[in-house]
């Protein structure tokens, strides 16, 4: 099980898999990921949030205003 907060946070259940789609502002405007990006996706401790707990790089292959992210059962 996953929830997106109001304030982006996301929490998540260890085991469950979490689809995301990123997307980034580029002062006003949709931001252009470009072959040879990465999108480094962190995950603190709920209780320490200066803890990382995953960390994990997405590179990006094609130019896209967004980056699919999947978190398997495996990272979480």
């Amino acid at each position: 099980m996953y929830i997106v907060n109001d304030d982006k946070s996301i929490y998540i259940t260890r085991g469950d898999a979490l689809p995301l789609s990123v997307s980034a502002d580029d002062g006003g405007e949709a931001y252009k990921f470009q072959p040879g990006d990465v999108v480094r996706f962190k995950v603190y401790g709920k209780k320490d949030a200066e803890t990382v707990v995953l960390q994990k790089d997405f590179p990006v292959y094609e130019a896209s205003e967004t980056v699919d992210i999947l978190l398997t059962a495996e990272d979480t």
